[in-house]
C-alpha cells in the first residue's frame, strides 16, 4: 500500500483488516494496531516481533480458552512478556497540528535459537487456524521512514523473504510513494512474491472527506443524531485545499482548534476566526522553538517550496555546513520534509503548516518586510513592537531594550545583533559601553 504521508493509509488498511476479521466469511486473524518495520531485524527478531503481537491478541481474546498447561502457549507468554521493550517517542509538527507522543515497541532479540522461533510461528499459525481461522493478516507500518537506508531495507526483506511465503499469512506493508519500486522492484527474489504491484492511494474528494466528517458528528451526536457542527464546511474545504487533501492532517487541525478554541457556549467556528486560530497556534509554536534568524531561513525555505541543500545554500549565501545545520533542526521539528532524489540530490519540502504561515503575511505574529534585495525580511513581534517605540537616530542599550520589552540582557542583546544583521541598527562601543543607533524603523 501506498500513497503521500496523511492520505489514510494506515486507517485504509486497519478498516479491511477489521472486514476480514469480523465480517468476512473466510474470517482472517489479525494483531492489535500495526506492526513497526525495522531495518535492523533479522530474521530472528523478526519472528520475535510478529510473534508478540499475535500472542497478545490471542491472550486478549481467548487466554480463557486456551489450555493454561499448553507449553506453546506458555513459551509465547513468556517470550511476549521478557523480551517487549516501549520506546517513547516524541512527533513534534509546527501548532501541534499532527504531532503528538506514540509508543512503539520494540521486541530486544531473546538467545532462543531461530529454528526454535520458527517452530514456534509455525505452531501459532496452526493454532489460530484450529480456532476456525482461515488465516492471517500481518499489517507493516512505518516503512517511509525507511527509504532513507535502501541498502538495509533491501537486506531485511531478503531475510525475511522466506518467512513472508508461508502459507496462510497474508502481510500488507504500507509506505510512501515510490517505495515498492527503490526497495523491492530491484530484488528478484523478494519480488516474486509479493502479488501484483501495490496499491495506490489518492486523497479523498473534498465530497468524501464533508462526508466523512458529517458521518463522525453523526457518530458521536449525544442523542437522536442532533449536534451543533464545530465548524463550518467552509473551514473543512480550506483545511482541504491547504493540506492537500490529507484527511490525516485536516483532522488533526480541526482537533487542535476545537481544544484551543473557548468552550464556554455551543458555536460553530467560521473561516475568519478558523484563520486567526491556526496564526495564533503556528506563532505561538514557533516562537518557543525558533530563533529570528532560524525563522527568516525558514519562510526563505517556505518561498522556494521545494529545494536541495545546495539551492538553499546558494539562495541565502551561507556556508553549506550552516545550512545543513538549520536543515537538521528543522526536519526534526518536522518543519521540511525529503519529498524526493535526483541522481545523490535530495530535494525537500516545507511542511504545509509552515506554507500556510508564509503564506498569511498579514499574521499579528510577526511584520514582514520586504527590503531592497526583494528579499523578505521577518521580524518578530517583540522586535516589531520595540523598533516603532524607538525614534531614527536615537540610541538603544541592551538595558533599554531588555527593559522595554521585559526580557532578560541576553535575550535583548540577541534581539539587537539580529536587528542590526538586518540593517534597522548599527553597533558602537565595545563591551560594557556598547549601544546601537536606530537607522530605520519597522
Amino acid at each position: 500500500m501506498e500513497g503521500e504521508i496523511g492520505v489514510g493509509k494506515t486507517t485504509f488498511v486497519n478498516y479491511h483488516r477489521y472486514l476480514w476479521e469480523k465480517e468476512s466469511k473466510d474470517r482472517l486473524f489479525t494483531h492489535c494496531g500495526e506492526i513497526s518495520f525495522s531495518v535492523q531485524w533479522d530474521r530472528q527478531s523478526f519472528l520475535v516481533n510478529v510473534l508478540s503481537y499475535l500472542t497478545t491478541k490471542l491472550y486478549l481474546l481467548y487466554g480463557n480458552i486456551l489450555p493454561v498447561n499448553n507449553s506453546l502457549f506458555q513459551e509465547l507468554l513468556l517470550l511476549n512478556k521478557v523480551f517487549v521493550e516501549e520506546n517513547t517517542q516524541w512527533q513534534l509538527t509546527l501548532g501541534c497540528i499532527g504531532g503528538g507522543i506514540s509508543k512503539e515497541k520494540q521486541i530486544s532479540i531473546p538467545m532462543v535459537p531461530e529454528a526454535k522461533l520458527y517452530h514456534y510461528f509455525r505452531e501459532c499459525i496452526l493454532t489460530i487456524l484450529k480456532l476456525g481461522y482461515a488465516g492471517i493478516i500481518l499489517h507493516f507500518d512505518n516503512l517511509e521512514l525507511l527509504q532513507k537506508n535502501i541498502e538495509a531495507c533491501q537486506k531485511t526483506f531478503d531475510e525475511i523473504r522466506d518467512i513472508l511465503q508461508l502459507p496462510n499469512i497474508y502481510s500488507i506493508f504500507v509506505g510512501k510513494t515510490g517505495f515498492f519500486n527503490h526497495i523491492i522492484s530491484p530484488l528478484e527474489r523478494v519480488r516474486s512474491i509479493f502479488f501484483g504491484w501495490p496499491i495506490f492511494l489518492k486523497p479523498l474528494s473534498q465530497e468524501d472527506v464533508l462526508k466523512a466528517i458529517h458521518i463522525r458528528y453523526e457518530l458521536l451526536a449525544s442523542q437522536n443524531m442532533r449536534y451543533i457542527k464545530p465548524i463550518e464546511d467552509e473551514v473543512v474545504l480550506y483545511l482541504y485545499n491547504l493540506y492537500e487533501g490529507k484527511i490525516r492532517f485536516i483532522m488533526d487541525a480541526i482537533y487542535a482548534m476545537i481544544t484551543y478554541f473557548p468552550t464556554t457556549f455551543p458555536q460553530t467556528l467560521g473561516l475568519m476566526k478558523a484563520k486567526e486560530l491556526l496564526k495564533t497556534m503556528l506563532s505561538e509554536k514557533l516562537q518557543n522553538l525558533l530563533s529570528s534568524r532560524e525563522l527568516e531561513i525558514l519562510m526563505q525555505m517556505a518561498k522556494m517550496k521545494e529545494f536541495s541543500n545546495a539551492e538553499l545554500t546558494k539562495k541565502l549565501g551561507l556556508q553549506r555546513q550552516n545550512t545543513a545545520k538549520y536543515m537538521k533542526k528543522f526536519m526534526e521539528l518536522g518543519y521540511i520534509h525529503p519529498i524526493n532524489q535526483i541522481s545523490k540530490k535530495s530535494i525537500y519540502r516545507v511542511s504545509e503548516d509552515v506554507y500556510f504561515l508564509y503564506s498569511i503575511q498579514e499574521s499579528s505574529n510577526f511584520s514582514i518586510v520586504l527590503s531592497p534585495s526583494e528579499n523578505f525580511v521577518f521580524l518578530s513581534k517583540r522586535q516589531s513592537k520595540a523598533l516603532k517605540t524607538f525614534r531614527i537616530g536615537s540610541s538603544i542599550t541592551t538595558r533599554d531594550y531588555a527593559e522595554k520589552c521585559q526580557i532578560s540582557p541576553s535575550s535583548a542583546l540577541r534581539d539587537l545583533k539580529n536587528l542590526e544583521e538586518k540593517g534597522y541598527l548599527q553597533r558602537y562601543g565595545i563591551k560594557k559601553n556598547t549601544y546601537f543607533l536606530v537607522l530605520k524603523k519597522a
